[in-house]
């Protein structure tokens, strides 16, 4: 076999190496377009008022509720911590821990008071320091149903859709505002699919189609 026999039989391999490499990337072009279409499909859907309604393990709704979308949150809040110094010939130290709804404490102020009085009759002098930080105050998750958004941890926080006054995602955090929140209160959203957004509009969109 002479050596132009050869580069020829060369050049068809190549050519067909080439060709079988070319579908191979027109196939995987074309499944990208159809992903993407129907992915786009999927969301305009959801935006719409089309929703499937999905089961979650363990989670108890009303009659006549359905959910549709649940997600992994962590649940931030400001925290007070009061810190009270009695000096004397008896000395002490308190520091309680509570919870702030838009400024105003909550647990019991006596707890406080009565660090600063309690088990002393010689003269003191009592000082407090406080520290305001926010941090995690619970984790679990939060679901959307067809009548409120729903937050299950080691409490549950039920917000009928009447009472959000207001509801944004921004990256992996969900702010809300209702009454009687806590201040500076804010969701991190653990999982790595976060569509709170998406479905909230699309739930708001059902319901506004079904009371017309």
């Amino acid at each position: 076999m002479g050596f132009k026999d050869l580069t020829s039989k060369a050049k068809a391999k190549w050519d067909a190496y080439n060709e079988a490499a070319k579908q191979r990337a027109e196939e995987a072009r074309k499944e990208h377009e159809a992903q993407v279409k129907a992915e786009n499909e999927r969301r305009e859907a959801v935006l719409s008022g089309k929703l499937t309604p999905i089961s979650f393990q363990g989670l108890s709704l009303d009659d006549g509720e359905t959910a549709y979308y649940g997600v992994g949150v962590i649940r931030f809040a400001d925290r007070e911590y009061v810190t009270e110094v009695t000096t004397g010939k008896s000395k002490k130290k308190h520091v309680v821990s509570r919870g702030l709804v838009g400024g105003v404490l909550l647990g019991p102020v006596g707890l406080v008071a009565g660090a600063a009085t309690a088990g002393s009759k010689h003269n003191s002098k009592t000082t407090q320091q406080t520290d305001i930080r926010t941090e995690e105050i619970d984790r679990g998750s939060f679901y959307l149903t067809n009548k409120r958004l729903l937050f299950v941890g080691s409490e549950i926080l039920s917000l009928p859709y009447s009472n959000i006054l207001a509801f944004s995602v921004e990256s992996n955090k969900l702010y809300l505002k209702y009454p009687e929140m806590q201040r500076n209160e804010y969701f991190q959203v653990t999982d790595n699919n976060n569509e709170l957004d998406l479905y909230y509009q699309g739930v708001q969109k059902s319901l506004d189609s079904s009371n017309k």
